[in-house]
């Protein structure tokens, strides 16, 4: 496929970044009063500067994530319904920012001592701790796992559902462990993903149903 050709299936969701990455920056910089996240149960989660690993791929899981898609789905039926939940989910994310301002303070002091510890430093120094419900790493994690899923590709190959669905755990996890977010960040993550999952993958047999129940229902004189 040719660049052009590549940069035409993007076009929309790259107008899309640049509108949400614009937000999320204006709501970075805006001084309001945070709402703290923390549950007794975030305190219970060890820290493990392990996790960064999958943290970090993370990056690499959706930005392939989306190429594969766009250079591979034909139809760009199953692309395009990846991009409008994953749209979905920054929406609601940018929302729940705007009129709930929140953040968390579990983060500890970080001790540099080798590689990982470093590397966790950084992100601490690069991301902030606010604006973190739900969850956009675990959102964007499971609405690829889910789509890598749904490829006809995939479905041949049981070892590769296996492999999205390890990594897409791991960095789940990761966020919990590393102290980026809490517990309640991931579950409305995954609840979002719930709501999303059957008005972007069936919303015509949604529709068709509602349609059906309202020609059927009877007239009133």
């Amino acid at each position: 496929m040719e660049l052009k050709e590549l940069l035409k299936r993007m076009k929309g969701i790259i107008i899309f970044g640049i509108v949400y990455l614009a937000t999320f920056f204006f709501m970075e910089a805006r001084d309001v009063p945070v709402n703290i996240i923390h549950t007794k149960l975030d305190d219970m989660i060890p820290f493990c500067e392990y996790f960064i690993i999958p943290y970090v791929i993370w990056y690499v899981y959706v930005c392939g994530t989306v190429l594969y898609l766009g250079l591979t789905d034909k139809s760009l039926k199953e692309y395009k319904r990846f991009i409008a939940n994953m749209m979905l989910g920054m929406i609601v994310f940018v929302i729940t920012s705007l009129i709930y301002p929140n953040g968390q303070n579990l983060r500890p002091e970080i001790v540099v001592d080798g590689f990982f510890t470093w590397a966790v430093n950084l992100l601490y120094t690069i991301d902030t701790s606010t604006n973190i419900l739900p969850s956009l790493h675990v959102f964007a994690t499971v609405a690829c796992d889910i789509a890598l899923c749904r490829d006809e590709r995939f479905k041949k190959h049981p070892s590769w559902k296996w492999a999205s669905h390890i990594v897409a755990v791991l960095i789940c996890l990761s966020t919990m462990f590393l102290k980026q977010h809490s517990v309640i960040d991931v579950i409305a993550a995954l609840l979002c993903n719930i709501v999303f999952y059957p008005l972007v993958y069936h919303w015509e047999a949604i529709s068709a149903r509602l349609s059906g129940k309202a020609s059927r229902k009877p007239l009133h004189s």
